[in-house]
């Protein structure tokens, strides 16, 4: 799909701020390195894995690998997210497949919507390529619908197991990381990465893309 032509001469300039964060990149990264940190702990839930109750799929790794185990959860018939210890893969048959990786927020792009493998590392995942204005669409529409549901994910986990249980789990990670979003405000918080980097017109959000070093010129 052809991507939002703009006018660079005349481009408006964002402007971002949550609490102590300026850069959306920034709190982006460090939520979703928490977020990852939070689903590990969701496994070893007592007195069951919340992601088994939510409804994900486990797929047990190789006989005599290191690997932990991988986490799919079919949406609907079209997507699906698949968890893995350095990163997130979700994809729409509609649009392609995104993979985020842990320690960066910058989606990388495949047409593919489902892995052919598991992805045990890395190197099985399809071919990756940094989002380009031809292929902006897509990008936005796949990562505004895996924000939104990691957004409902974490409303879910303060309803079946409450904000006390969530703010342990994140004060584990404050422990290592000393900088974290609270429990009470993870949701809200990826709500408002999203409304920032996935609504608005293609052309603004292109230049939020660029600006911010996520999208190719």
């Amino acid at each position: 799909m052809s991507g939002p032509a703009r006018n660079k001469n005349n481009k408006k300039k964002s402007v971002f701020r949550i609490g102590q964060f300026t850069s959306p990149v920034k709190l982006s990264t460090d939520l979703f390195n928490q977020q990852l940190w939070c689903w590990g702990r969701d496994v070893d839930c007592e007195p069951d894995n919340l992601l088994l109750r939510n409804g994900f799929e486990r797929i047990e790794k190789p006989a005599g690998s290191k690997a932990a185990s991988i986490y799919q959860l079919e949406l609907s018939k079209t997507a699906r997210v698949i968890l893995r210890g350095f990163g997130v893969f979700y994809g729409d048959d509609r649009w392609g497949g995104i993979f985020l990786q842990r320690y960066s927020f910058r989606p990388r792009y495949t047409k593919s919507s489902t892995l052919k493998k598991p992805a045990w590392r890395v190197e099985d995942l399809p071919k990756l390529t940094t989002p380009n204005p031809d292929i902006f669409f897509e990008c936005r529409s796949l990562l505004a619908d895996l924000i939104e549901w990691i957004y409902s994910y974490e409303m879910w986990v303060l309803e079946a197991q409450g904000l006390n249980y969530r703010q342990t789990t994140v004060n584990q990670w404050k422990k290592e990381k000393k900088k974290s979003v609270c429990a009470k405000q993870m949701a809200t918080t990826w709500a408002a990465i999203r409304i920032f980097l996935c609504e608005g017109s293609e052309e603004e959000l292109a230049g939020h893309w660029e600006e911010l070093g996520i999208l190719k010129p």
